[in-house]
């Protein structure tokens, strides 16, 4: 039985996969999620590093079961999974004499960051008009998540009660850098594009997975910043998609 584990983006919470991990399981997989110290915090330093950190120790508590996995990212998520991984690869593993590690790396309408890269730098620098910064400049929430993140999602009643579990974030996340890229160390990556995303455009998700290597999985949604939330089946499809593109490779 195949597993997945899903990061999710800034503010979010492991709550926002609630819906696409029962369309998972009800196909006979198994998942499972990361928390991000980062959301919530009142602590302006706990950023990236402390989310990649606590990432990976949910990771390596799977690769040292001896699981081999799928790892998910979603927006945020994406540029803390690029991080996470090292020597985590079931490649990498094989090759040490181990077993375990990750099958397959999945961006969905995600940041994918080279080395040094920023989310600051990938958006040239420029602060989005729907982020609110706080008086202090240490923290930042989004100011209309309805439309930013949610904006195909029909059902409102789910729209208001994920808009009120949003959690602020240090500023620090947009400005610490990338220490890894996964697509270049051999591991398979997929990217899901969202052509609907009001948060990360597809043109600039384009250019992110113009990165990964010209064999890599991707898929293309019409759907929001959201697509767990408003096409979770469909989602599904193509996570399931990207882990057998990784089996024929």
């Amino acid at each position: 039985m195949s597993h997945f584990h899903l990061v999710p983006g800034a503010w979010h919470g492991p709550w926002a996969f609630d819906l696409v991990r029962a369309e998972l399981e009800a196909r006979g997989f198994s998942t499972s999620t990361s928390t991000l110290p980062s959301v919530g915090t009142t602590d302006p330093d706990q950023a990236l590093y402390a989310d990649v950190a606590a990432v990976r120790a949910d990771l390596e508590g799977l690769v040292n079961a001896g699981r081999e996995f799928v790892l998910v990212g979603h927006s945020y998520g994406g540029a803390v999974i690029g991080s996470a991984v090292e020597g985590l690869g079931a490649h990498q593993r094989k090759a040490a004499g181990k077993e375990g590690g990750i099958v397959s790396q999945i961006w969905m309408a995600a940041f994918a960051l080279d080395v040094g890269g920023s989310l600051s730098a990938g958006l040239g620098g420029a602060v989005p008009d729907w982020w609110s910064i706080s008086a202090d400049k240490q923290f930042f929430s989004p100011r209309t998540p309805e439309q930013i993140f949610y904006n195909d999602v029909t059902d409102k009643e789910l729209v208001a009660k994920c808009a009120a579990a949003l959690g602020p974030e240090p500023l620090k996340i947009t400005t610490e850098t990338a220490t890894y890229a996964p697509w270049k160390e051999g591991f398979n990556v997929a990217y899901i594009f969202c052509e609907l995303d009001n948060a990360i455009p597809i043109a600039a998700q384009k250019g992110m997975a113009s990165q990964f290597p010209a064999d890599a999985f991707t898929a293309t949604m019409n759907a929001s910043h959201s697509p767990f939330l408003s096409r979770p089946k469909e989602l599904a499809d193509h996570l399931v998609a990207a882990l057998e593109h990784s089996k024929s490779k």
